[in-house]
């Protein structure tokens, strides 16, 4: 009866182990990930051409497996301090995000 329940005891502490040790490698693989997109992204001066709005430059340079066009023009007018997308005129310079896929 001692034998059964130690090596019921060994069984489950082995179990336990393993689906600890899983649950470790799938946060570290998603913080790798997390990391390597970020370490992907740069910033550019973009010049504004007639015809340029902030939906069709988040249609040329969004990643949008990173995050939604509505998001990336936000990003975009935080960085430029702009409160108004209508700012955008033509020869103007803005800084934007680019992910190297996108370069």
């Amino acid at each position: 009866m001692v034998k059964n329940n130690n090596k019921k005891m060994f069984i489950r502490s082995i179990l336990l182990f393993l689906v600890i040790l899983t649950l470790f490698l799938v946060l570290f693989m998603r913080r790798a990930d997390a990391a390597s997109t970020q370490s992907n992204k740069t910033y550019i001066s973009f010049e504004i051409k007639k015809g340029d709005n902030l939906s069709k430059i988040a249609r040329l340079y969004n990643d949008r497996s990173i995050q939604s066009d509505n998001a990336y023009i936000e990003t975009i007018l935080d960085l430029n301090n702009m409160l108004d997308p209508d700012e955008l005129k033509a020869g103007k310079h803005i800084v934007i995000p680019v992910y190297s896929n996108k370069l």
